[in-house]
């Protein structure tokens, strides 16, 4: 009897060292202009193209995954988007913005018991434009 709340600390311990936290990551891209707006480059978390037109007030999620293990550090946006995105406004402007620096990534991170959120937006105005 003396033994039970050992066995069950000891139950407690084990059983917490098979729960897999997960970590769920996406960034996006809010068109805050008043013009639609153009990507051109590729994410290379996915290996895939990324070709969108944004309209003004919509935001898109460029990329998003979901890796095992505890919440984690920002992942530089130029490891995801490499140095060739493009991006620009309906009159052909180009972007000025830094999009490689993390700094100019509005950061939402959260925690539960099992899983973190990292949600990392990146905002568009008018003045962002040469």
């Amino acid at each position: 009897m003396k033994y039970i709340p050992f066995i069950l600390l000891l139950a407690g311990l084990v059983s917490s060292c098979f729960s897999e936290y997960r970590t769920f990551i996406d960034y996006s891209i809010q068109n805050n202009s008043t013009s639609v707006i153009t990507l051109s480059g590729s994410e290379i978390i996915h290996a895939r193209n990324l070709d969108q037109t944004i309209n003004p007030g919509d935001k898109v999620v460029l990329t998003e995954w979901t890796r095992m293990g505890r919440s984690i550090g920002q992942i530089e946006p130029s490891l995801i988007f490499g140095e060739d995105l493009v991006i620009l406004n309906a009159t052909g402007d180009t972007l000025k913005k830094d999009f490689h620096d993390g700094k100019n990534w509005v950061q939402d991170l959260s925690t539960t018991r099992e899983t973190a959120t990292h949600k990392y937006e990146f905002e568009i105005l008018d003045r962002d434009f040469r």
